[in-house]
């Protein structure tokens, strides 16, 4: 799916959208990452979108990124109903922030996005997973080698969604 550079809108909201393209079928589109649903080309608009409000998200959303669905968020304590949709907010955030591809320090992921350090390094772990998108998350030691602060940059996949910014 071909489409000129730029920061493309849902017209219904404002907010940004994203292209996206299924892996199974290969079908692209537009995604809203507030409505929550596809847009058609004539649905979207070149444009300044709204700031999205913080854990506005919905498990939709996440194929935008690559992942696949359903998110494989699990663990003993993992409860769907509570915890998938701040989970997936949390994914999306982080993406948001790191697919620029800068390097940058968790206290410095976690100022830019609100979500705690230890949520952000799982957010991480979870976007190398083939099922999440399979980004590639290059770490690196910041300033000496005995400091222990590390960095980390996403470099997302190519199956995952742009937005065309210029």
């Amino acid at each position: 799916m071909a489409h000129k550079p730029g920061v493309w809108c849902c017209k219904t909201c404002g907010s940004m959208v994203m292209t996206y393209e299924r892996k199974r079928t290969g079908a692209a589109g537009w995604w809203c990452v507030h409505c929550h649903e596809e847009k058609a080309n004539s649905e979207v608009f070149k444009g300044t979108p709204q700031q999205p409000r913080k854990g506005d998200s919905d498990p939709a959303q996440i194929e935008a990124t690559g992942a696949q669905l359903p998110l494989a968020f699990g663990g003993p304590v993992f409860d769907p109903a509570k915890d998938t949709k701040r989970l997936t907010g949390q994914l999306l955030r982080i993406f948001n922030v790191m697919a620029d591809g800068t390097w940058r320090t968790l206290p410095e992921i976690a100022e830019a996005t609100g979500d705690p350090e230890a949520s952000i390094s799982a957010q991480l772990r979870h976007l190398r997973k083939p099922e999440f998108g399979a980004h590639a998350v290059d770490k690196r030691r910041r300033g000496s080698e005995t400091s222990g602060l590390w960095e980390y940059r996403l470099i997302p996949s190519k199956l995952s969604a742009r937005s065309f910014q210029s």
